[in-house]
C-alpha cells in the first residue's frame, strides 16, 4: 500500500496535509478522479477537505470535471453536495453495496 502511496506522491497525484489526506488522477480527458479523501474524525469540520480538493483544482486548472464515488453508507455525500456536485447515479458493487457517483464540471 505505502508503495502505491509513494508512487502517488511522485506523480503528484496524493496530497497530504495535517489531518488528512487526498489521492486522485487527471486524465488525458481532463478529468479530475477522486479515489479516496480521508479527514481524521477528530479533525472533521475544520475545512481541511475543502482545503485539499482546492490544491487539487488548483494543480489542474484546465480539469474539466471532477468525479467521485463513494459508498453511501459512509455518510459523506453531504460533502460532495456543499462543495457543489450532482449525483449523476448509483452504482452497485459486486456485493451489493450502493455507491453514489458524484460529478462536478468546470472547476474553475
Amino acid at each position: 500500500m505505502f508503495d502505491a502511496m509513494i508512487e502517488s506522491a511522485n506523480k503528484r497525484r496524493l496530497i497530504i496535509v495535517d489531518g488528512g489526506y487526498l489521492l486522485f488522477n487527471f486524465t488525458r480527458a481532463l478529468r479530475l478522479t477522486i479515489y479516496e479523501i480521508l479527514v481524521l474524525p477528530d479533525r472533521r469540520g475544520e475545512g481541511i477537505a475543502r482545503r485539499m480538493f482546492d490544491e487539487m483544482t488548483s494543480r489542474h486548472p484546465d480539469a474539466l470535471e471532477v468525479f467521485a464515488k463513494v459508498p453511501d453508507d459512509y455518510g459523506v455525500n453531504d460533502f460532495y453536495k456543499k462543495m457543489g456536485f450532482a449525483r449523476v447515479g448509483t452504482e452497485h458493487s459486486k456485493r451489493g453495496r450502493a455507491m453514489g457517483m458524484w460529478l462536478k464540471t468546470t472547476c474553475r
